[in-house]
């Protein structure tokens, strides 16, 4: 089991991460969509920083480990 902290984080990551992708069909899911959406969140003024997205990729890549086992 994770930390609280930890899960908190990572909810927020989920939280994060379906306003881009909730709609999206996996199968639709391209590597320019992952690029696109970590530079989005580095590259704007006032957004997150590099490990924050960073962050948000692992989450989404556990994420999808999970849905596959």
């Amino acid at each position: 089991t994770k930390a609280a902290a930890t899960q908190r984080g990572d909810n927020l990551a989920l939280v994060n991460l379906r306003k881009v992708f909730g709609d999206m069909r996996l199968e639709d899911l391209e590597p320019r969509h992952i690029y696109k959406y970590v530079d989005t969140r580095v590259d704007k003024p006032g957004q997150k920083s590099l490990a924050t997205a960073v962050h948000e990729m692992r989450v989404f890549k556990h994420t999808f480990t999970k849905a596959v086992e």
